[in-house]
């Protein structure tokens, strides 16, 4: 994750709108919890702009708030158990 947040961030693209790069996910880890019938999911997004955000959930997606990467996959082992 942090050599993905040290490369060069993603430029901005044109498509049928605008995207920037905090608005385009780079690189995704994606874990899932104990269990095997609907176990907690959740994962990190490295955005083009180099910003790391920890979320829950797999479809309808929940941002976990934290300051690092460190503290993100923190608070992520927290909630998936």
């Amino acid at each position: 994750m942090e050599e993905v947040q040290r490369e060069d961030g993603l430029p901005t693209i044109s498509a049928f709108r605008t995207h920037t790069p905090d608005q385009r996910v780079q690189a995704r880890i994606e874990i899932s919890g104990p269990g095997l019938i609907r176990s907690p999911e959740g994962g990190i997004d490295v955005m083009g702009n180099g910003h790391a955000i920890a979320y829950t959930g797999a479809i309808r997606k929940e941002t976990i708030d934290a300051d690092s990467l460190d503290q993100a996959f923190s608070r992520l082992r927290e909630v998936l158990g």
